[in-house]
Order: C-alpha cells, then sequence, then structure tokens
C-alpha cells in the first residue's frame, strides 16, 4: 500500500490499508499511514479520524501527533497543531520532522520568532530539508529580514530547483530588494503551482514575448487576484505602444471600472465567445515583457470610475451615515483558500456537537511554505462593481 502510495495509485492504496485495518484493527501504523493516505487525498475529516484512533491506541507516541498536526495544518486549526507539536518536541526533541511542524505551525499563528527558533533546530537536525529552509525564508521575510530570506530561499531550491512555490517566494522577496527584472522573471513560476495551474484557462494560441505586434490582436488575462488586476492594467498603454490591439478578459467584478478607464480596445466578459487574436499574454506577465522599471511604470490616475457612480457615490458620503470602508490589496501572503473553509466548517461541526466555545480559536489558513504562495483571492472591494447602473439609486458598500 506504501509503494502504492508513492508511485500516486491513491485509490488502490486506500483499499488495501482499509482491508490491513480490518485484519488488525490495533496497528497504530497502518491507521498513521491511511491517516497521510488520505491527508493526501483531501479528505481531511478521514484522516484527522484515522490519526486520532491512532493516537488511542499508542498514546504518547511522537511520530503520531507530528502527523495529526500536519493533517491539522492543512485543515486550518494550528492551534491545536502547534500544541501536538510542543508534546511532540518534549518527547523527541532531536526528531526533526517535529521541529519543522512545529515551526510551521507557529509561523501559521504569527509567532515568527518562535518560527525561526523550531526551523533552525529543525536545519541543525537534517541540513537537508528543503522545506525547512523554504520556511525559515517566510519566517526572515516577515519579520522584515528580506536578505536573510533570499540566502534561506536559495538554500531551499540548491537542494530542490524545481520547487515552484520556492522560486515564486525568492522572486516575490528579490523585488523587495529592487531586483526587478530578475524578480518578474521569477514570478511566472506561480503558474507551476498546482492549485493555480488547474484553475488556469487553456489558450489555443502562443504566449506573447514581447515583441513588437504590428497591429496584431493580444488577449490580456488575469491569473492573479483583482488587487493585482487593478495595479496591472496601468501597463496596458505599453502592450498598445508595441503595436498590439488589446483584448481583455475582463472579470465581472471589474468590467465596470474598466470600461470607464478605457485603457483596452476591447473587452471580453466570462461567457463570452472571443473574437480572433494572435497571442496572449496574463497581466502579471506584462512588467517583465515590457521591461518596466519603477521609474517608468505609467503613474496613477490611470483608472477612472464611471462618473454617474461617483456622482452616486459623492451623494453617499455626504449623507450622514456611519459606514466603514476598507481595502486589501497585494496581501500576498495571507491566503484563505478551500482548507481555510474546511476549517470553519470543522470548527462548526465541533461546537455544535460538544457545545464548547470555539469563538476564540484561530481559523485562518496556514502560511505553508510550500503552498502560501499560491496568488491569493483577495476581492478588493471598490466602486465600480455591481448591478446595470440605471437599476442603482443608492450605492451598497457590502456590494459595491
Amino acid at each position: 500500500a506504501g509503494l502504492l502510495h508513492r508511485r500516486g495509485e491513491a485509490e488502490r492504496a486506500l483499499e488495501l490499508y482499509r482491508e490491513a485495518e480490518k485484519q488488525s484493527p490495533d496497528d497504530w501504523q497502518i491507521r498513521s499511514n491511511l491517516g497521510l493516505l488520505l491527508r493526501d487525498m483531501g479528505r481531511l475529516d478521514e484522516a484527522e479520524a484515522s490519526l486520532r484512533r491512532a493516537l488511542m491506541i499508542d498514546p504518547g507516541n511522537p511520530t503520531l501527533s507530528v502527523n495529526l498536526a500536519s493533517v491539522l495544518l492543512d485543515a486550518g486549526d494550528a492551534v491545536e497543531a502547534e500544541k501536538l507539536c510542543l508534546e511532540a518536541v518534549t518527547l523527541a526533541p532531536d526528531n526533526p520532522l517535529a521541529q519543522l511542524i512545529l515551526g510551521r505551525s507557529r509561523l501559521t499563528n504569527g509567532n515568527q520568532a518562535g518560527a525561526v527558533l523550531a526551523l533552525v533546530k529543525a536545519i541543525s537536525l537534517h541540513r537537508e530539508l528543503p522545506s525547512a529552509h523554504a520556511m525559515l525564508g517566510d519566517a526572515m521575510r516577515m519579520e522584515g529580514r528580506v536578505d536573510k530570506a533570499l540566502e534561506c530561499y536559495q538554500r531551499a531550491l540548491d537542494l530542490d530547483p524545481e520547487d515552484p512555490a520556492v522560486r515564486f517566494a525568492q522572486a516575490d522577496a528579490q523585488l523587495l530588494t529592487g531586483q526587478h527584472q530578475v524578480g518578474f522573471d521569477g514570478l511566472a513560476a506561480r503558474r507551476e503551482l498546482p492549485a493555480v495551474r488547474a484553475r488556469l484557462p487553456r489558450i489555443p494560441r502562443p504566449r506573447w514575448q514581447g515583441q513588437d505586434l504590428s497591429g496584431e490582436t493580444v488577449l490580456l488575462h488575469a491569473d492573479g487576484d483583482l488587487s493585482e488586476a487593478l495595479l496591472l492594467l496601468r501597463h496596458l498603454p505599453g502592450v498598445q505602444e508595441r503595436g498590439g490591439r488589446v483584448l481583455l478578459a475582463c472579470p465581472s467584478r471589474l468590467e465596470r471600472l474598466a470600461d470607464s478607464s478605457a485603457l483596452a480596445d476591447q473587452l471580453l466578459l466570462p461567457g463570452e465567445e472571443p473574437p480572433d487574436y494572435a497571442v496572449h499574454a496574463a497581466l502579471d506577465d506584462l512588467p517583465r515583457l515590457l521591461g518596466a522599471e519603477p521609474t517608468s511604470a505609467p503613474a496613477p490616475p490611470y483608472l477612472a470610475p464611471s462618473e454617474l457612480l461617483a456622482a452616486q457615490w459623492a451623494r453617499y458620503l455626504d449623507s450622514g451615515d456611519q459606514f466603514a470602508v476598507g481595502f486589501v490589496v497585494g496581501a500576498r501572503d495571507v491566503v484563505r483558500d478551500q482548507r481555510g473553509q474546511q476549517a470553519v466548517e470543522r470548527a462548526e461541526r465541533r461546537q455544535h456537537q460538544s457545545g464548547a466555545d470555539h469563538a476564540g480559536q484561530r481559523l485562518d489558513g496556514e502560511l505553508r511554505a510550500h503552498e502560501v504562495r499560491q496568488s491569493g483571492r483577495h476581492l478588493a472591494q471598490h466602486p465600480g462593481v455591481g448591478q446595470d447602473e440605471e437599476d442603482e439609486h443608492r450605492p451598497d458598500p457590502k456590494r459595491d
């Protein structure tokens, strides 16, 4: 079963583990391996149940505590995961995996200093753990020590040159230190992340490589979140300067703002059939393709809301009502993905079953070095989205 698991034949491995579980119900190792398989299959509730049964068979087993902690981290429950890791390192302080998962838990819980201590310990015990070097880089960057973070990312890549998550994190840090062209080149690694690759559109045209377009149409699409798209729209005139006619595949939430700003020659809305075009490119590739530098990037203002909507908001803001406006822009290191939602659902089920108060429980998605840099889905709320203008008599902040 373990061999099938490593080969990626998960369903066949699951059959064998289930059969072994029936034959040896008190074998903690079978239940532990089953739990890890179920985790890799995304069946986190079943994985947790299997590992908790294993711990009942062999209480105090540090390996089981670490395995359960890794499942809880995948589910977004970093608080209990850290407690389990602390128990494990108390029993086995020289276990590098226990220190690694402890560092990961602390990083998730916002304890960067504690994460650094655990990750440095893990590396001292096993220097060839690329994930430990990568997570240490994340902690250093979050502390503002970007140069140290770059050193950590490079060590991780020396051990595993093909890890797209680390290459993307390295590129992000390079941009922070002013290494713009190499950083822009590295950002393309994000498209290799499994979660990102699964949602990318399949486009039957070659990618634009920055050459002169000589009047040809280029399809531009947003592969990242809306906050990134808002920043990257400033580069559309640069594509037109290369002789291109810009066809912008526009998310519905950006339609009105993109239309009123008149940066694209034509908008392509979700569900519409595209007109003929020659090449395509992602918006986040434009700085690299155009050789953009901070001094050469078009300066604001380059976005313009519709005059009607701006007037409606002006009347609303002058109405005397109390309101709050919030923006989330570029929060690359805080990702609430499907696992974060699973954590919320799991906590709600536990509260219903036990009656316990989980109000203080941290349910934020983990900052996992392998997968945190997956292009978050942070939807920047702004005037310029919502119903048709003729139906809006009063702006709704929750909607607009």
